[in-house]
């Protein structure tokens, strides 16, 4: 069975959180629009619109919880060292005594 993304009332994909947060803003802003002046302005299906809205609080959802968790969501990869030099040696001896260990015990 193959699996499809939720895109719920408002064609958004994205985590249950995700929607829910959507959800929630829309909710938020549906309430308040009469308050805002906005009554005539916000169409009951305006699909740009409500795709940029949703964008916006992505955006600014991945933006609280960088702030959260800066060390998860910097955004960079930090660089690994390379392997020091004495490690590589330590290493090429062990396998030589292990070798050797074998070869006379044998």
């Amino acid at each position: 069975m193959g699996s499809t993304p939720d895109t719920g009332r408002f064609g958004a994909t994205g985590t249950p959180a995700e929607r829910q947060e959507s959800k929630v803003l829309m909710e938020a802003l549906n309430a308040r629009k009469a308050t805002l002046g906005a009554d005539a302005q916000l169409p009951p299906e305006d699909r740009a619109l409500t795709e940029r809205i949703l964008g916006e609080a992505r955006r600014r959802s991945e933006q609280i919880s960088a702030s959260r968790n800066p060390a998860a969501s910097s955004g960079t990869t930090a660089q690994a060292e390379g392997v020091p030099w004495w490690i590589w040696v330590a290493w090429v001896v062990a396998i030589a005594a292990t070798v050797a260990a074998f070869r006379f015990l044998l």
